[in-house]
C-alpha cells in the first residue's frame, strides 16, 4: 500500500491512515473552490485496528474532517505553501492535516491517521476528572524540566490534548492533591496547555507551535514565544 498521494506524517507511522491528492476546482461565481476527491488518488493503510475502529475513523473522517475542509475551501484558505491545517477529533484520537504544498491552490494534499491515545488526556476529559476527585499527576507524568518539574508530551499534538504543565513550584500547581476549589481549579487548568493553545499562541502557525512546544521547559507559551524569537535572531 502507497501514502504517495497524501500528506503522512513524518515521524511515526500511525496504525491507521487514509490519504489523498484531492483537486480545488473554482466554480465561476463563487468566491472560493470546491474539494474534490478522485477514487483513484487515494490511500488506505492499517497497521492495526478492528473493524469497529475502521467504521469510526472513516466515519469521523466523512463527517468532520471533509466537512471542515470543503468549508474553508469555499473560504479559499488553501493557496501558499504553508498553509496547513490541522484538525482533530474531541478526544484526540485522530488527526488531519492538509496542505497545497505549493501548488497555488491546484491541490490539497490530504492525511487523516489514527494514533495510540494511551498517554494523551484532552482538557474536557481532565477537568472532568479532577472533579470527580483525582490528582493531576493520575494522569500527566510529570517529570523534570530545566531545574524544575514539569509534564511534557512525548511530542505535539494539535487539538485539546492537554501537552504542557509548566514549573508545578513556581506556578503553584497542585499536582499531586485533589483539587476541590472551583476557581483553583480553573485557575489549575488554565496552566494545562494543549496543542491548540500553543497554535493559538502562535497565530495559527501550527509549524511555529510545535517549535515553541519543543523549546519550552519550565515557561509558559506566552514567555517562551519571545525567548524563541530572540535565539532565533541571534542564531541568524
Amino acid at each position: 500500500m502507497s501514502h504517495e498521494w497524501g500528506n503522512h506524517p513524518e515521524n511515526f507511522t500511525p496504525k491507521m491512515y487514509w490519504g489523498a491528492r484531492a483537486i480545488l476546482e473554482r466554480q465561476s461565481g463563487l468566491p472560493g473552490k470546491v474539494l474534490c476527491l478522485l477514487y483513484d488518488r487515494q490511500s488506505f493503510e492499517r497497521l492495526d485496528g478492528s473493524q469497529r475502529e475502521q467504521d469510526a475513523f472513516f466515519g469521523w473522517i466523512n463527517t468532520k474532517a471533509l466537512p471542515e475542509l470543503r468549508r474553508l475551501a469555499r473560504e479559499n484558505r488553501f493557496y501558499e505553501w504553508n498553509d496547513l491545517v490541522t484538525i482533530q477529533s474531541e478526544d484526540g484520537s485522530f488527526v488531519c492535516q492538509a496542505t497545497p504544498k505549493g501548488s497555488y491552490g491546484e491541490y490539497l494534499y490530504i492525511g487523516c491517521w489514527e494514533v495510540e491515545q494511551e498517554s494523551t488526556i484532552t482538557k474536557a476529559i481532565l477537568r472532568s476528572q479532577l472533579q470527580q476527585g483525582h490528582a493531576l499527576n493520575d494522569f500527566l507524568a510529570f517529570g523534570p524540566g530545566q531545574d524544575c518539574e514539569i509534564f511534557k508530551a512525548d511530542r505535539f499534538y494539535p487539538g485539546d490534548v492537554v501537552i504542557y504543565v509548566p514549573d508545578v513550584a513556581l506556578n503553584h500547581i497542585p499536582f499531586e492533591r485533589q483539587v476541590t476549589n472551583p476557581e483553583e481549579l480553573d485557575e489549575v487548568l488554565s496552566r494545562c496547555y494543549t496543542g491548540q493553545d500553543f497554535i493559538d499562541e502562535c497565530g495559527g502557525d501550527a509549524e511555529m507551535a510545535e517549535c515553541l512546544f519543543r523549546y519550552c521547559d519550565w515557561q509558559h507559551p506566552s514567555s517562551a514565544i519571545d525567548e524563541l524569537a530572540d535565539d532565533e535572531e541571534e542564531s541568524q
